[in-house]
């Protein structure tokens, strides 16, 4: 089992996740933080600043090894707007 730190808010940010989860490997890791990510979109999507849903899975040494992110787009039929 290796151990995987998640965060879901800024990097400058103090770790909310202290303690960290075990998972058997990273593929496991990253099915954890798909999920996660689905249940900030339950939660509602950021249209106003065009940020996208995003966590990202830090190693034992709590260095970034890869993010998962969920972006919003909607353009309007004239091609004009973009949100």
């Amino acid at each position: 089992m290796t151990r995987f730190y998640f965060r879901t808010g800024p990097t400058d940010t103090p770790w909310q996740d202290e303690e960290g989860y075990e998972f058997p490997d990273l593929p496991a890791a990253l099915d954890e933080a798909k999920r996660l990510v689905a249940e900030m979109a339950i939660d509602g999507i950021p249209t106003a600043t065009g940020e996208p849903l995003e966590v990202e899975i830090y190693n034992p040494d709590r260095v970034k090894i890869v993010s998962v992110s969920l972006h919003l787009c909607i353009e309007y039929a004239g091609g004009d707007s973009e949100i």
